[in-house]
């Protein structure tokens, strides 16, 4: 089994992580603004996402020799780890009725004040239990401030939404009655190929956090939850989001991702070093 032991290493794969689920929620709006069915979308995405578990599993699990402890995928599966394999199964439950509740949320609230919610909830909760969990590898002095930034970011994302509502709003009043009949036909089209490539993109993110995780700890390796840094510059350049908004709207939303940065920076700088 591969294991990153370096933090070096174990930085690269939480930054790598980063830029992969903060694409993948992009890739689903975009089939959702294409007028594809969420559970449809979401039956492929899960489906690839298992697959590509299932080869990084039979990769990077089986590669160099085993070592104490720390038997190869295949030779664990005949040892008797079935409270392990329980408690596994119930966290990838919740990881997916959290992911199909983010997807019905998207179309309500837009791509990046969603991500900045959801993902500062997982940080505050997660961040908080792993540290504990995980033989407190990590430096409480650092990542406890780390948390606090998040905290600072989702209260500043709700002051970008409730602004950018009020933007939208005001631009809806300017358009001219013919535009606001709903009349207009939505267009429906299927691209299972992209719902593919976001199940991949979530599997090896989900992967590159847990190897990421395992070196520097699983505190740190809640980094990954800022994603919003990258789904919100998605939502920006690819669906329009806060197009011609006001100054206020600009000034919270550079806030809200500068304090992701720094949210970032400060867990990073957390990470400890396993030895074992």
């Amino acid at each position: 089994m591969y294991l990153v032991e370096s933090k070096g290493g174990a930085i690269a794969c939480m930054l790598l992580a980063l830029v992969f689920l903060g694409t993948w929620p992009a890739i689903l709006a975009q089939l959702e603004r294409r007028g594809r069915l969420p559970q449809h979308t979401y039956l492929d995405y899960s489906l690839t996402n298992f697959f590509t578990a299932l080869v990084i599993a039979l990769t990077v699990g089986q590669i160099g020799d085993a070592k104490p402890g720390i038997p190869n995928f295949i030779a664990q599966l005949s040892q008797d780890n079935w409270p392990c394999i329980l408690i596994a199964m119930a966290g990838g439950v919740f990881l997916s009725l959290g992911n199909l509740s983010t997807q019905y949320a998207w179309p309500f609230v837009g791509l990046s004040v969603t991500e900045v919610i959801t993902s500062s909830i997982a940080v505050v909760l997660g961040t908080t239990l792993n540290y504990f969990l995980d033989d407190r590898i990590n430096r409480a002095e650092i990542l406890f401030p780390g948390v606090g930034c998040f905290l600072i970011a989702v209260c500043l994302g709700s002051a970008v939404h409730s602004s950018n509502a009020a933007d939208n709003a005001a631009k809806l009043q300017s358009l001219p009655n013919y535009c606001k009949d709903g009349t207009g036909a939505a267009m429906v089209s299927d691209h299972r190929e992209m719902v593919q490539y976001k199940g991949v993109l979530c599997g090896l993110g989900n992967g590159l956090q847990f190897m990421g995780g395992q070196a520097a700890g699983y505190a740190a390796a809640d980094c990954v939850q800022a994603l919003p840094l990258v789904s919100t510059f998605w939502g920006v350049l690819v669906f329009g989001e806060y197009r011609i908004s006001s100054r206020r709207t600009y000034i919270l939303l550079v806030s809200m991702l500068l304090m992701f940065i720094v949210a970032v920076g400060v867990l990073i700088a957390s990470s400890g070093h396993r030895k074992n």
